[in-house]
């Protein structure tokens, strides 16, 4: 399956996507995640303060930028990162994803450019072509997806920033987004609910 190799990717403020880049990411563009590691039916992102090249992350992103793919070396290989039972997956050009029957597909962007492909038969009408990466983009590929809930740890603030469907980070937080394990009389957050103790 073709797809037409766009002349830049963009990125938006406000809006989760995934990215990886054949060079060093921007740190200033915004924050940078990692996949890490689950816990029960949690998936774990970790922020990552210095981001590599041919890495795959989720970037929240602190201001509307665009990558122009002619800049780049897309000759190198992608990436990966690799826990047991599911690969977070990069590629540098649009690709076409084949799945086996106990694979799973997770995209974690809130942009429009990865999914469920679509073309027009003007005998049948619109039909799924199947699954697509954009490039630039990052997706999940697990043997037996289970709906586990993506979380993403900041470190530097402690603050959980998104979650893919709900809020799962059951931590505490003061008033001023600092994450507490001993609580004094006062009014805290918790399960993005302010409560009083």
């Amino acid at each position: 399956m073709d797809f037409t190799l766009y002349d830049a990717v963009e990125y938006k403020t406000g809006r989760r996507a995934t990215i990886m880049l054949p060079v060093a990411p921007d740190t200033s563009k915004g924050k940078y995640f990692r996949m890490d590691r689950t816990e029960g039916k949690q998936l774990i992102f970790e922020r990552e303060l210095s981001p590599q090249a041919n890495v795959p992350y989720v970037i929240f992103p602190d201001m509307d930028f665009s990558i122009d793919l002619k800049s780049l070396d897309l000759t190198m290989k992608p990436g990966r990162t690799d826990i047991p039972g599911i690969a977070f997956v990069g590629s540098y050009i649009n690709y076409d994803f084949p799945l086996t029957d106990n694979q799973e597909l997770l995209f974690m962007d809130e942009t429009s450019d990865c999914g469920l492909e679509y073309f027009y038969n003007d005998l049948f009408g619109w039909f799924a072509g199947g699954w697509r990466i954009a490039a630039l983009r990052a997706c999940i590929i697990e043997d037996g997806w289970y709906g586990k809930d993506l979380v993403f740890h900041d470190d530097t603030s402690g603050i959980a920033p998104s979650n893919c469907n709900k809020t799962t980070d059951v931590g505490i937080y003061d008033l001023q987004g600092r994450r507490v394990t001993k609580m004094k009389h006062g009014i805290y957050i918790k399960d993005g609910k302010k409560i009083i103790f």
